[in-house]
């Protein structure tokens, strides 16, 4: 059997070099938690030992797979058939990804602390409470039943494992020698958990809980102002100002909030990030140079090494594509086949609910379902942490969900059903490997293409008809008597949703005359009306791609480009920003001409820096930083001034804010409840100025608070240890606050394709190839990454793979 050659660096040339040096203490500074195998893929020159490894593989086991690295080590992969080239992938993701790919696993299955240790237990129960496993289950039986999902994941699985059956037991990756485990061998289960994990990720279950509570602080006319009803305020979009909108509006029925509790439960420490969606947009002519469609995707992802998403290439005989690939997972996730390219994003759509049950007093093990008690399923789960002792939880089922202790209320531990989309199991694998073979845009919309566990949109463009398409997948169907935006009561059937339905093209969200199609834009039509969550508020998500594409070409170019294009890629700026600062500036002014009003010095020189700024969120620049705290402030303000202290509530976004400031001067929203006089939105946007100007200590220290300064990354690894950004670097042109979202996310992955005379893909990742953070190469990837760097990979044929990985 083959014996993994192990290149290792000598201890001479690690001090003669800081970047080697580095490498060489970082896994000890974070327990090894970065490294993706023990034998250091990072060394392996040009990709030889993987070519080989990979060539002699295929061969034993019966398939015909080649690979070959181009100079930014993205694998190009060739196999006889399509069993061979989803072999060939496997190995390759396991070569890079290994332990990634058993931790998202392990992650679903609730046995993440078997690797990671104890402090993954409440990782498990989460994971466990919900019924994540339950899920992946189900996904695992849908690709069980398909022919062609069988095919491709029982090839690529046999390739996992034919790497993991060479790695030798001191060259396995750190996290399992920390663990004292060894690599578990790939099943077709793990495929599904993967899956189920990036549907997951796609979800805030937490959102409704802290809406729930923020419900019962409000009344009810300044929650629908400020948490409005989806479409309820039939606006016209950007790009479908010609559509017939009609407004919305909430469910005409009490929303039960008199046992809303106070905190979250101990043991559910549900803190999902907030998911404020992502990026994808297709330009086409004749607003392109050269008549070339291109089409940009920003995941929008959390900093996360290594990075959730990797570039490949992959070729057989029925397909040759080139995208962003999901390790542990068969086929492109995004990409393009050279007829099509195609891009999925997180819709923040609805996708789960929570339900309140009515229990028996007596018997705490039944609840009233349709009329009749009913007792509920239980079952004891061990969790078994490396470094800890084994703990029990049992968890419950009822037919509204799995049963979570959500809560701490007056009542005490307060048990809610939770209910997500993702339950039923859908096969989201199947649209994966379909997209690689089809040659048209709307062959994109297919039922199986719009399959999947968990609700996203999806942008698609053909080479042919130079025209994109806007797809959305399924969505739970709810009673019309029902809230879902908070916790519902159900008693019965008839309080749950049981069905779905599936938006597809929708000719009135995107007229055929647009040039232009923006994944982040959703309207509603007459026909059409799908609930997308409160989420997904306001109906066209005004962002900086929005402004920037509806306003035309970047800076003074004619047409668009590939350059023009990765820089609008790159800056996710919210325009609201944009559209506050002429306000903000002329109430700023005012203050500060006024004499009576008293503003401080520090204000006047806050002001002239903010008028000076030029729009742009350079890393180095302190005045992005001086216009978003002062909006900020202002949010906070606001938001005190209606709720009050606002920890476990949910925050409006900040469109809401930007709407009551330009629109409704004279809201009472502005009234302070603490205090007996009316304060104003001028009065309340003039000591927001001053509020900054304390936060920054005076007019002095200004410069010394750039924007990198507090949107640098600090990025984490699967089991969630951090690494240290020790330069300090961060992306230029990412804009947001608090209120947005509650940390910088910006571009961690992103990738442009263009359909021209010839096919072109450029990407950038965090962590390059391997996502390695120990790797000699980590003081390239990192300045790289921040200077918004992207890299072109050639579209290789079959044949060409085949001979340059050195085809015997």
């Amino acid at each position: 059997m083959l014996s993994p050659v192990v290149s290792r660096l000598s201890f001479g040339a690690l001090l003669t070099n800081f970047r080697s040096m580095f490498a060489f203490l970082i896994p000890f500074l974070i327990l090894g938690c970065a490294s993706s195998n023990g034998h250091r893929v990072y060394d392996d020159d040009g990709g030889a030992h993987l070519a080989v490894s990979l060539r002699l593989a295929a061969r034993e086991n019966g398939f015909d797979g080649h690979v070959v690295s181009d100079k930014h080590g993205i694998a190009h992969i060739a196999g006889a058939d399509d069993r061979s080239a989803f072999f060939a992938q496997g190995f390759v993701h396991a070569y890079y990804r290994l332990s990634q790919m058993e931790i998202a696993s392990r992650t679903v299955e609730g046995t993440r602390s078997e690797i990671v240790g104890s402090s993954a237990v409440k990782s498990d129960k989460v994971c466990l409470s919900i019924g994540l496993d339950r899920v992946a289950e189900r996904v695992n039986e849908r690709i069980r039943a398909d022919v062609q999902t069988r095919e491709a994941v029982d090839a690529y699985v046999k390739g996992v494992n034919a790497w993991i059956s060479l790695v030798e037991a001191d060259t396995v990756p750190l996290e399992f020698q920390r663990a004292k485990k060894k690599p578990r061998f790939f099943q077709s289960i793990d495929v599904a958990r993967i899956l189920t994990f990036v549907s997951w990720t796609l979800s805030d279950p937490a959102d409704e809980l802290k809406l729930s509570r923020t419900r019962a602080e409000l009344r009810p006319d300044i929650f629908e102002t400020l948490f409005p009803w989806p479409g309820s305020d039939g606006e016209r979009g950007v790009f479908n100002s010609t559509a017939q909108v009609a407004p919305r509006k909430a469910p005409a029925v009490p929303v039960t909030v008199e046992d809303i509790p106070v905190d979250f439960g101990f043991d559910t420490p549900l803190k999902v990030p907030q998911n404020t969606g992502s990026n994808a947009f297709i330009l086409q002519p004749p607003r392109t140079e050269n008549d070339a469609i291109l089409l940009a995707h920003d995941f929008h992802a959390l900093y996360l090494l290594p990075s959730s998403f990797m570039p490949i290439q992959l070729v057989s005989d029925s397909f040759n594509v080139i995208g962003s690939s999901i390790p542990g997972v068969p086929g492109i996730a995004t990409g393009t086949n050279g007829f099509v390219a195609w891009a999925y994003v997180s819709s923040m759509s609805d996708t789960y609910d929570w339900y309140r049950l009515e229990t028996d007093p007596s018997r705490s093990e039944f609840y009233k379902w349709d009329g009749h008690w009913k007792k509920f399923d239980e079952e004891k789960v061990i969790i078994r942490p490396f470094d800890g002792e084994p703990t029990t939880i049992v968890r419950k089922r009822s037919e509204a969900g799995e049963m979570v202790p959500a809560f701490h209320s007056s009542k005490g531990v307060t048990d809610l059903a939770f209910r997500w989309a993702g339950r039923d199991g859908r096969n989201f694998l199947l649209p994966f490997l379909r997209r690689m073979k089809i040659r048209s845009a709307k062959d994109c919309g297919s039922y199986e293409s719009l399959e999947n566990s968990a609700a996203y949109l999806l942008t698609c463009v053909d080479r042919e008809n130079r025209k994109g398409v806007w797809l959305m997948s399924s969505f739970p169907k709810r009673p019309s008597h029902q809230d879902p935006r908070v916790v519902m009561n159900a008693y019965g059937s008839k309080d749950i949703w049981t069905s779905f339905f599936s938006a597809s093209e929708n000719p009135a969200d995107f007229p055929r005359n647009s040039d232009v199609v923006l994944a982040n834009q959703f309207s509603r039509s007459k026909l059409k009306e799908p609930y997308v969550g409160w989420l997904f508020a306001p109906p066209d998500r005004t962002n900086r791609i929005t402004s920037l594409i509806a306003n035309g070409s970047s800076g003074d170019q004619a047409r668009w480009n590939f350059e023009s294009v990765a820089m609008v890629n790159s800056d996710i700026t919210s325009a609201r920003v944009e559209a506050i600062r002429p306000i903000f500036n002329e109430i700023g002014q005012r203050y500060v001409m006024n004499k009576s009003a008293g503003a401080s010095v520090c204000a006047k020189d806050l002001l002239k820096e903010v008028m000076a700024w030029d729009g742009k969120f350079d890393a180095q620049s302190f005045r992005p930083r001086l216009m978003n705290y002062w909006l900020y402030r202002t949010e906070l303000n606001v938001w005190e001034n209606v709720i009050g202290p606002s920890t476990g509530h949910k925050w409006p976004h900040g469109w809401v804010i930007v709407d009551l400031i330009t629109k409704s001067p004279k809201s009472s929203f502005w009234d302070r409840r603490q205090t007996k006089e009316k304060e104003t939105r001028n009065e309340i946007v003039q000591q927001s100025l001053e509020e900054t100007c304390k936060r920054f200590g005076g007019s002095k220290n200004f410069k010394n608070h750039t924007w990198g300064s507090i949107s640098k990354p600090v990025f984490k690894t699967i089991h969630g240890l951090q690494f240290p950004n020790l330069r300090g670097l961060a992306p230029s042109g990412s804009g947001t606050t608090p209120f947005l979202q509650a940390m910088t996310m910006g571009t961690v992955y992103r990738s442009v394709v263009s359909l021209d005379k010839t096919v072109r893909f450029w990407t950038i990742t965090v962590g390059g190839i391997s996502g390695d953070s120990s790797s000699p190469r980590a003081g390239d990837w990192f300045p790289n990454w921040a200077g918004r760097l992207m890299f072109e990979s050639p579209y290789m044929s079959q044949e060409e793979i085949r001979k340059v990985s050195g085809h015997d």
